[in-house]
């Protein structure tokens, strides 16, 4: 069925687009669009720099793995000489020359003679020989034998030793009925605290007659007199 409008054209009822939907979805859009691009950009960027954080990161995991071992290497080297050191700083303070030491012990001897001492050995201190010498410590001793032509004589060289750096531990002695000798033995300490340094290596003369062994030894030095 056909319908005719038999209205005349001011009274029919007219109909047109509606614009104002269509500027509201445009608006919507643009809105959407404009809130997107700046997190679309953001978000690019963001992802940008979180790939050149991770090859930043790989890249130092790289030189770690390959340094970590050198490191480890120098640390151990720097503890090692590190003990090294302080350890040739400890025998350096505590260090004596046992020549120069030999040397200062021979002349202490007496100038009055009268004694001749077959042998002569020097070594360094045993635990608890404090007690010999009056209480007081000592670094090194000297094993000493010989012949004295008198008692006077053998109580003169003994009495050398028994005062400064030296302490006396006498141990015998026995008169040679044949030639009116003394025969005797004794351990002279040189106290500790008292070190020689390496100047004084160039000792006084010894007496006429005298001479002194040329280093300790564990071996007795015969032909030391007095």
């Amino acid at each position: 069925m056909v319908e005719i409008n038999l209205l005349p054209p001011q009274y029919r009822r007219r109909t047109e687009p509606n614009v104002w939907m269509y500027a509201s979805a445009a608006a919507a859009a643009v809105t959407l669009l404009a809130i997107a691009i700046p997190e679309i950009v953001v978000g690019t960027q963001v992802g940008n720099l979180q790939n050149k954080l991770d090859d930043q990161n790989g890249q130092i995991s790289a030189l770690q793995s390959s340094v970590a071992p050198e490191y480890r290497s120098l640390t151990a080297d720097k503890t090692r000489l590190t003990a090294i050191s302080q350890t040739a700083q400890s025998l350096s303070t505590g260090k004596t020359y046992w020549s120069t030491d030999l040397a200062r012990f021979v002349a202490q001897l007496p100038q009055a003679g009268g004694v001749a001492l077959s042998s002569l050995s020097m070594h360094q201190t045993a635990n608890g020989a404090a007690s010999l010498y009056n209480g007081k410590p000592a670094d090194k001793e000297y094993d000493l034998s010989g012949t004295a032509l008198s008692t006077s004589a053998l109580v003169n060289f003994l009495n050398a030793y028994d005062q400064d750096n030296y302490g006396v531990n006498f141990k015998n002695t026995q008169r040679n009925a044949d030639t009116s000798d003394f025969a005797f033995s004794a351990t002279v300490g040189q106290l500790s605290g008292t070190p020689v340094s390496a100047a004084a290596t160039t000792a006084p003369a010894a007496a006429p007659g005298s001479a002194a062994p040329a280093a300790p030894s564990a071996t007795p030095a015969n032909g030391v007199k007095q």
